[in-house]
């Protein structure tokens, strides 16, 4: 009797680097405010959605440990997950502080009788990150939460070591090189791209959690005849906030399947063959209209009682006005 293997997939959060640094029309202040405005919420909004995400990881894990079937790889593999989830949240938690003294310590202004923080304010970011040294910091815990990671199991440091965005943030070279990246990102810029670039920083250590969470739940094997409960769509998007013409990647798949489910996935209208990890990939550019634009997908698929059963959703992006075209 053939016994079909369970896929779980990772679903795909992150946005595009490149549109953090396309703007840089520094006599347009308040386009810059407004595009760095809507990148930050697209990257808090990604994290909620990994973290939920990891979160169904750890239930399904503990539940492993309880099923006689699963008990002893789980006993193994779920304690690897809690450290990897408590190391991230360590770093993630570091970061939020560094966002709450980047508005705590801002020139305040006056909007509407209510007072906060100058989210141009140019200094602030320059006095946090290298007056006080908490660039330095930083770089120093990046590269302690890479090493730290990929020391938890050989089989963790060979399969992402060489995938994983954060490891972009932590290579081991000099002191002068690392502190290489923190300028890169942070000299110069106004407390909301900061804000910005460390909500894109948590959105890499939330990728690399879930990642590795899932590495960790994928190491236990699922017994022959089980068959799933439900089936729930996946589907991920390179960037939510880009401009006119650039390119998007959108990720689609199904969240629990066997190898029967044969899904077929559309994308605007248009079939994506699945790869050996049974997702679509689709790429396309990005409209020229400023503005919110939705890309709708279907994914049709058989469930474990034969029956097609269809699942459809738009995914959403924005396309942010380009403010070095105004001058």
């Amino acid at each position: 009797m053939f016994c079909f293997l369970q896929a779980w997939l990772r679903p795909v959060f992150f946005v595009c680097l490149s549109s953090l640094f396309l703007f840089s029309c520094s006599d347009n202040s308040e386009s810059e405010l407004v595009i760095f405005k809507e990148i930050n919420g697209s990257f808090e909004s990604s994290n909620r959605a990994i973290n939920s995400s990891t979160d169904d990881l750890l239930m399904s894990l503990n539940e492993k440990l309880t099923d006689p079937a699963t008990s002893v790889k789980a006993g193994i593999w779920q304690p690897k997950a809690l450290l990897i989830m408590s190391m991230s949240k360590g770093l993630y938690d570091y970061i939020d502080k560094l966002k709450s003294e980047i508005k705590n310590e801002a020139v305040r202004k006056r909007i509407d009788g209510t007072e906060i923080f100058n989210e141009l304010d140019r200094k602030v970011v320059e006095s946090l990150f290298f007056i006080q040294g908490k660039g330095a910091e930083l770089q120093q815990r990046l590269k302690k939460y890479n090493e730290d990671m990929f020391s938890i199991h050989p089989q963790l440091d060979s399969v992402f070591v060489h995938v994983l965005a954060i490891s972009a943030w932590a290579f081991d070279s000099t002191e002068e090189k690392n502190m290489a990246v923190v300028k890169k990102y942070f000299t110069g810029k106004p407390a909301i791209t900061a804000l910005a670039m460390l909500s894109r920083l948590q959105n890499d250590v939330k990728i690399a959690e879930n990642s590795m969470v899932q590495f960790c739940h994928n190491k236990i094997p699922i017994p022959c005849g089980l068959i799933f409960d439900s089936y729930s769509a996946i589907i991920g998007q390179s960037s939510s906030a880009v401009k006119a013409g650039e390119k998007i990647e959108i990720i689609a798949g199904i969240g629990a399947f066997n190898m029967a489910s044969k899904p077929d996935i559309m994308v605007n209208g248009k079939k994506v063959d699945i790869d050996a990890t049974m997702t679509a990939t689709y790429k396309f550019k990005a409209s020229a209209k400023p503005g919110k634009h939705y890309v709708p997908v279907k994914i049709s698929f058989t469930d474990q009682d034969g029956k097609q059963q269809t699942i459809e959703k738009n995914v959403e992006y924005t396309v942010i006005k380009d403010p070095c075209k105004d001058n």
